[in-house]
């Protein structure tokens, strides 16, 4: 059913095919293709995305209290949390809180930046389909 829907999707019918026409100013509707092209792919994968709102708006959160926002198991945030600092968006501090190991992570500068960067991009192209309908 889900392969039925995707392809009604692109079949022709007004919907994301049309979002996704190139405007060269022209006309002036349609969102530019190459907006999605700069999407932070880091940051785009859902799970990662969840995690970069998280930390955006509070200041450091433990692994605990990330992986219960969020119901990810710990392999999958570990590995997510990995490729965030990576590419030096997340720091992870490790300690011991009444002898039982923290595990920190907050958003770095850079993490900030770029997650800022990736909402106002999102929110353009957001602007820009609705101009559209």
């Amino acid at each position: 059913n889900s392969l039925v829907d995707g392809a009604r999707l692109w079949s022709g019918q007004p919907c994301l095919r049309d979002l996704l026409k190139i405007d060269f100013g022209a006309i002036g509707n349609g969102v530019n293709a190459e907006s999605f092209k700069q999407l932070d792919k880091v940051i785009h994968e859902k799970n990662r995305m969840a995690i970069m709102s998280l930390l955006a708006a509070t200041r450091e959160m433990s692994f605990t209290d990330i992986r219960e926002s969020l119901n990810m198991t710990d392999g999958n945030l570990i590995t997510h949390i990995r490729t965030l600092q990576k590419s030096g968006y997340i720091s992870v501090s490790k300690s011991f809180n009444k002898k039982r190991p923290l595990t920190t992570c907050r958003l770095t500068v850079e993490g900030n930046d770029a997650f800022s960067g990736y909402v106002d991009l999102l929110e353009g192209i957001v602007k820009q389909a609705r101009k559209t309908n």
